[in-house]
């Protein structure tokens, strides 16, 4: 079995280089299961079964995989639509756990383990009824404008004290492999019996994880071929 992993490659419409990077992974790409772990799009928003045009052919090519979408703190709303479409997706806790290939696995984006207030406010705020209700009003060139300067770019720098939070809190899962993402931070490592995989990001490392159970390492960073510039 050969599952690929994505995290953190805050793609941005026609204009981003690294939506043209993806979209020649994606055309190159053989695998039992694609899992994209949060924040692949930089601001996805949708109405109903419709998201945004510049996102189409994102969604088109991923038509093909069989997936796994779990919230990032930028496209908190794509598993939904995904969810429609026939993809795994995780329960209210943002957490999907599964198996391959008979090992327990757990996949999260990583932002469970960052409990600083201003964070939680900020993420509480735009999940909540009320900015939905403001984007929903909105039409779809005037969201994408508004989302686009509400997020920014993706420029992420790897947090210490936050990385710290994560391998505590992947620590406490009951799983052989944990995958998250969200700091920008690629790792894997062992810990006893665990494995934790952070899959690193397309901003500045253009790094993906690859579980492949046929290798003798199982889990393995790997890097884009054509790499995820930064914006042009």
């Amino acid at each position: 079995m050969r599952v690929v992993c994505v995290s953190d490659l805050h793609i941005a419409g026609p204009g981003c280089p690294r939506q043209a990077a993806f979209l020649t992974f994606l055309t190159e790409l053989s695998c039992d299961r694609l899992c994209l772990v949060g924040d692949v799009f930089q601001h996805w928003w949708h109405w109903g079964a419709r998201p945004f045009d510049q996102y189409l052919p994102v969604v088109e090519a991923l038509a093909r995989f069989q997936l796994t979408v779990l919230p990032g703190n930028h496209d908190f709303r794509a598993p939904a639509f995904f969810a429609a479409l026939g993809a795994e997706v995780p329960g209210p806790d943002g957490v999907v756990r599964t198996r391959w290939d008979g090992c327990d696995v757990v996949l999260a984006h990583g932002d469970q383990a960052d409990r600083n207030l201003r964070y939680r406010l900020a993420c509480g705020v735009l999940r909540g009824r009320a900015f939905s209700a403001l984007v929903d009003r909105m039409e779809a060139d005037t969201a994408w404008a508004f989302l686009g300067r509400l997020t920014g770019h993706g420029e992420v720098r790897p947090d210490p004290r936050l990385i710290e939070l994560q391998r505590a809190w992947a620590l406490d899962q009951a799983g052989e492999i944990v995958i998250f993402g969200h700091t920008h931070a690629p790792l894997v490592t062992r810990i006893g019996a665990r494995t934790l995989v952070n899959i690193g990001d397309g901003v500045s490392h253009h790094t993906y994880v690859e579980f492949d159970s046929s290798s003798l390492g199982g889990v393995q960073l790997r890097e884009f071929a054509s790499p995820l510039q930064d914006r042009a």
